[in-house]
């Protein structure tokens, strides 16, 4: 990650605290800024001082380009910037979580990414099932049950036409009070009721 880091900063900018300078889009008055200028200027001096110790311009690139491809310093440091500032503009932790290459023990997977593709598949397909399972027989696009075999002999048995069904010997209609009240206001949920109340 490191080299597509650097040079997509330095097409804007002379360093990556220049670039850094003009374009952070986060406030400069968080811990974030002052840890993100720490990282920028450890990028910066570490290149140039390389680049300054070669005899030349053409060997001195090649340096910095070896130097981008091999150094973890500049990996760690690099991606730190980079992935701050996806999280600044996105707000998604798990973008800033899966661009860090420098973790602390335990934060990392263990399993290779084909083995844990395959485990996220599996446990979206599982929690698929369970979601269906819960709400007999799950729902289709337009919001109603599925196609069970529901109580009464009534087809679907999902939540929505659950809700829906009178409850037994309760007399109660859809233009009646709320079911074991006195009067009062006429309901304006299906079956009665307050939402989520006794007519459903």
């Amino acid at each position: 990650m490191a080299p597509e880091v650097y040079w997509q900063c330095r097409t804007a900018a002379g360093s990556i605290r220049e670039w850094l300078s003009l374009f952070y889009p986060g406030s400069r008055a968080e811990q974030r800024w002052v840890d993100l200028w720490g990282c920028a200027e450890n990028v910066d001096l570490t290149l140039q001082m390389g680049y300054d110790s070669c005899p030349d311009p053409a060997t001195g690139y090649a340096w910095v380009c070896h130097s981008l491809a091999t150094d973890d310093r500049l990996e760690a440091w690099l991606s730190r910037l980079a992935g701050e500032i996806a999280f600044i503009r996105t707000g998604e932790q798990a973008m800033l979580d899966e661009m860090q290459t420098s973790k602390p023990p335990g934060a990392s997977h263990l399993a290779p990414e084909w083995a844990l593709s395959s485990a996220r598949e599996a446990a979206r397909v599982q929690a698929l099932q369970r979601a269906r399972v819960r709400g007999g027989g799950g729902a289709d696009s337009s919001g109603h049950g599925g196609t069970g075999t529901g109580q009464d002999g009534e087809g679907g048995g999902g939540l929505t036409q659950r809700r829906a069904r009178r409850p037994r010997g309760s007399g109660a209609t859809s233009g009646s009070a709320a079911p074991g009240g006195k009067g009062g206001a006429p309901s304006h949920g299906v079956g009665g009721g307050k939402p989520g109340g006794g007519g459903g």
